[in-house]
């Protein structure tokens, strides 16, 4: 099973997701994260949400490890709360994949993580700093669940 997640958005405890809420105990914060990839804010009525692409620059977020609480089911609602469906992962707007992820004291890990696959909407928002969390506080948005 899994052993580490990057989360570099709404599932950041502190943003207040109903689901990063439900993964308290199950998975523990290690820290600061970061990695490459490009990162994009989304408007939804529900409010915002990130999506992270391929490319060059530095996303920032938090690693999380497994705890003997984490199961299954906990993997099956995270999935389903990023829209990722393993058996139709064609057709999900994320997937779940590995990447390496850097620690914020050095060294790196693999860990999971969920790539953004659909076609970015228009009025998508680069996030040239790659930070989620300091881009919410930054403009005031109302994060997605929270």
């Amino acid at each position: 099973m899994v052993r580490y997640f990057f989360f570099y958005g709404t599932l950041i405890g502190a943003l207040g997701c109903p689901v990063a809420k439900a993964l308290r105990g199950a998975l523990a914060p290690c820290g600061p994260g970061s990695m490459r990839g490009a990162l994009y804010a989304l408007d939804d009525p529900a409010g915002w949400y990130p999506a992270l692409l391929p490319g060059r620059s530095i996303v920032r977020g938090v690693l999380y490890q497994r705890t003997e609480r984490f199961d299954a089911a906990l993997l099956t609602q995270l999935d389903a709360y990023e829209g990722f469906d393993p058996r139709r992962a064609v057709r999900s707007d994320y997937v779940r994949r590995s990447a390496l992820v850097r620690r914020a004291g050095g060294g790196a890990v693999t860990a999971q993580l969920y790539w953004f696959r659909a076609e970015l909407p228009q009025g998508a928002q680069a996030l040239a700093q790659g930070d989620f969390c300091r881009w919410i506080a930054q403009t005031g948005n109302r994060p997605f669940g929270g």
